[in-house]
C-alpha cells in the first residue's frame, strides 16, 4: 500500500521518509551543482556544434564532435533531472510540513472529494 522507491529499494513511509527526503535533497543539490559548474563547457560545446554547418565546415575530428554532443546531452539531462527532482523534493517537503506521506495525501484527497 505504500509507494516503493526503486533507489532506496524500500517502501517510503513514516519511518524512512527522512532518508528518502535526504536522498532527494542531496541528488537535487548534486544535479544543480553539476549543471552550474559545467555551464561554461556546455556553452563552448554548443557554440562548436553550431559551427558544424558553416561553409566551409571547421575541422573537428569525429572524437571531438562526439565529445561536444555528449557534453550538450549530459548538461541537458542533468539540468532536466535537477528540475524534476527539485519539484519532487519540494512536493515532499510540503507533504512533510503537513504530516503526510504521498499515499496519505492521496487517501485524504479522495475522502475530501467524497464528503463534498
Amino acid at each position: 500500500a505504500l509507494p516503493i522507491c526503486p533507489w532506496l529499494n524500500n517502501c517510503v513511509g513514516h519511518y524512512n521518509h527522512r532518508y528518502f527526503l535526504s536522498f532527494c535533497v542531496f541528488m537535487t543539490m548534486g544535479c544543480v551543482y553539476c549543471s552550474i559548474s559545467s555551464r561554461d563547457m556546455f556553452r563552448e560545446a554548443y557554440a562548436a556544434i553550431e559551427t558544424y554547418y558553416q561553409t566551409p565546415p571547421p575541422v573537428y575530428s569525429f572524437r571531438e564532435r562526439m565529445f561536444h554532443k555528449c557534453i550538450v546531452y549530459l548538461w541537458v539531462l542533468c539540468s532536466s533531472v535537477a528540475f524534476a527532482l527539485g519539484a519532487l523534493t519540494l512536493w515532499h517537503v510540503i507533504l512533510i510540513s503537513r504530516g503526510e506521506t504521498s499515499i496519505e495525501r492521496h487517501i485524504n484527497k479522495k475522502e475530501k472529494i467524497g464528503r463534498a
